[in-house]
C-alpha cells in the first residue's frame, strides 16, 4: 500500500462526512455514531487532529509569514503555490481521470504522455491557442469535445473559483468549429468536499471511463486523492522545499474478475 494512505485508506467511502464534520472544528462523540462508523472513526481521528491547525507560540506560516490556518496551509500560501504543491495535488486527480477514460475516445491533457501534437491539451487542427484545460476528450463518433478544467479551493471558494474558470474557457464553445463542444469546469475542496453541481458534472465526466469504475468508486477516488494530496501538503507545511512525489494512486481499485476455462 502506498505510505501516505497508511492513514487514511480505511477512510472510504462513508467516513467522509465524519472528516469533514471534524475539520469543521465542531465536536463529536464517538457514541453519537452508528456503531458501524465506530471504528472507522477510530482511524481516521489522528488524521482529522493533524489536519486541525492547533495553537502554538506563533500563528504565522512559518513559509510565508502569513497567518496559518489550515485553509492557509492547503490553497493559499504563496510559498506552497510557488513550489509546486498545489499543483502536484491537482495533478493527482487529473491523472486518475485521464487513465481512467475508455480507450474509445481520444484524451488529451498537459501532463507528460498525454499531451496533444505540438503540446497542449487541444490539437492545433482543432484550434490554435495557448491555453490547457486539464482534460479534453474527443468522441468521434458524435462529433464532440467535452473540456474539463479542474480546481481544488477551499470550500468557500467552490462557487468563485467555478465562475472564474467558466467565463476563462467559455470561448472554446465558439473558437472550436469543427465539432460541438461543450465546457464543464468543476471543483473538489482540498478536503475532498463535492457539492451537488460538481456531483452532477462529475456523472456527466463517468460518462466517457472505462467499464467496471462504478460511478461511487470515480468521485469516491477523486475525493480521497485530494484529501491524501492535501494531508502530505499540510505535512510539509514548515518545509521551505517540496520534493513532489509521484502521483498518487486511487486507493479504490476495480477489481478484474479472471475467468477460468473448463
Amino acid at each position: 500500500m502506498h505510505p501516505i494512505y497508511c492513514d487514511i485508506y480505511f477512510v472510504l467511502p462513508s467516513a467522509f462526512d465524519i472528516l469533514r464534520y471534524i475539520l469543521s472544528c465542531r465536536a463529536i462523540a464517538i457514541y453519537d455514531l452508528p456503531i458501524n462508523l465506530r471504528y472507522i472513526y477510530k482511524r481516521v481521528s489522528p488524521l482529522v487532529r493533524s489536519l486541525t491547525v492547533h495553537k502554538s507560540a506563533s500563528d504565522l506560516c512559518k513559509l510565508c509569514r502569513g497567518r496559518q490556518t489550515t485553509d492557509h496551509v492547503l490553497s493559499i500560501c504563496k510559498v506552497a503555490l510557488d513550489t509546486g504543491r498545489f499543483t502536484w495535488r491537482h495533478n493527482c486527480v487529473i491523472n486518475y481521470i485521464v487513465n481512467s477514460i475508455d480507450d474509445k475516445y481520444t484524451v488529451y491533457s498537459d501532463l507528460p504522455g498525454h499531451t496533444a501534437p505540438g503540446g497542449g491539451s487541444i490539437p492545433p487542427e482543432l484550434c490554435v491557442t495557448s491555453q490547457k484545460p486539464d482534460i479534453v476528450i474527443i468522441d468521434n463518433h458524435m462529433k464532440a469535445i467535452h473540456l474539463y478544467e479542474l480546481t481544488c479551493p477551499a470550500e468557500r471558494n467552490i462557487d468563485t473559483r467555478n465562475n472564474e474558470k467558466s467565463n476563462k474557457y467559455a470561448h472554446f464553445t465558439t473558437d472550436i468549429t469543427h465539432l460541438s463542444c461543450k465546457v464543464n469546469c468543476f471543483e473538489v475542496s482540498t478536503k475532498g468536499f463535492l457539492n451537488t453541481r460538481n456531483h452532477s458534472t462529475l456523472n456527466t465526466l463517468h460518462k466517457f471511463v472505462k467499464p467496471g469504475i462504478t460511478k461511487t468508486q470515480f468521485k469516491s477516488n477523486i475525493s480521497a486523492l485530494s484529501l491524501t494530496a492535501s494531508y502530505h501538503i499540510f505535512l510539509c507545511k514548515d518545509e521551505p522545499t517540496f520534493m513532489e512525489p509521484p502521483f498518487l494512486l486511487p486507493p479504490l481499485v476495480t477489481k478484474t474478475k479472471t475467468v477460468i476455462a473448463i
